[in-house]
This record gives structure tokens, sequence and C-alpha cells, in this order.
């Protein structure tokens, strides 16, 4: 079976269960849209804060990624690399 016959069957399975139940049609298109006008009116009412160039309002986050410094954005080894030298027994 090719894969536009097995699209064109998915497509026909999807409106054929779309037309029975119209009900759910009709909340699956109209939740979404409340959502957008309520994020879209509350975006709209806040004003923007204006940012100078060359300023970053997380600091310098990147230099400290999530897993706690073990990655370095200028090249030196990683935190695991480093820290005591082991004895050998």
């Amino acid at each position: 079976m090719g894969f536009l016959h097995q699209l064109h069957l998915l497509l026909w399975k999807n409106v054929t269960l779309k037309r029975r139940s119209p009900w759910v049609l009709a909340f699956e298109i109209f939740i979404p849209l409340v959502l957008f006008f309520i994020l879209l009116g509350l975006r709209q009412k806040k004003p923007t804060i204006p940012v100078k160039e060359g300023e970053s309002q997380q600091g310098d986050a990147w230099v400290t990624p999530t897993l706690g410094g073990t990655l370095r954005p200028w090249g030196g080894a990683p935190a695991w690399g480093q820290g005591a030298p082991r004895e050998a027994f």
C-alpha cells in the first residue's frame, strides 16, 4: 500500500469522524480561538518594555547552562573533568 493511498484513507477516516460528531468539531475550533483572543487582549493591554541594544534581559545565563556548568562556551574543560586528582592504589 503506497504512502498516498494511506494518506487518503487516513484523511477520509478523519472527515468521516468529524461528520459524525459536529459538536466536538465546533469545540475543537471554538476553544482555541477563544484562548487566542484572550491572549491577544492580554498582550495588547500590557505595555512593552524597551531594551537597549547590547543589553540582555537574561544577563549571563548562557554561561551557566542547566547541567550545572558542565558545558563551557569558551571551550574550557567540562566540570566533570576538573577537581582533585585521585590517588592510584
